[in-house]
């Protein structure tokens, strides 16, 4: 939802589609990651069915078994080391406008993650500071 508000503002303030669909698609599509960590955790029928079910929109039984199964979460995407690195690209190596409105997005994404998102620590969301902790959910995500 604040992705698509992004892409307006962008539209409204540049006049031009390609920023503006840019800004949305990389603030939602940030989160493919989480299908790999819902199939590795769950398998493929079950790990597919927790992730559309995550916000509550075709409830099944047995979900919240299934959430309390999850062991390990990667979320490879969600890492503020790739965010710093995309945005070290576009300062030493000026490139398509578009792909700077590319990281717009995924950054606005990641902020909101680390200001609304259940964590345990303000750091779950460095990729280093997930890997020293084995990717364990419990260690990471409140419930």
């Amino acid at each position: 939802m604040t992705s698509g508000a992004l892409g307006l503002t962008v539209y409204a303030l540049k006049g031009d589609s390609a920023p503006a669909v840019s800004c949305f698609l990389a603030g939602w599509l940030i989160d493919l990651d989480h299908v790999f960590d819902w199939v590795n955790n769950l398998g493929l029928r079950r790990g597919l069915l927790a992730l559309i079910n995550v916000y509550n929109l075709f409830p099944y039984e047995g979900f919240e078994e299934s959430r309390h199964r999850v062991t390990r979460i990667y979320i490879f995407l969600h890492s503020w080391e790739l965010i710093i690195g995309f945005w070290g690209l576009c300062i030493f190596y000026p490139m398509n406008p578009v792909v700077t409105y590319i990281f717009l997005g995924f950054t606005l994404h990641l902020a909101l993650d680390q200001k609304f998102n259940e964590i345990r620590n303000h750091l779950v969301y460095f990729l280093i500071y997930r890997m020293t902790h084995r990717f364990e959910h419990a260690a990471l995500i409140e419930l």
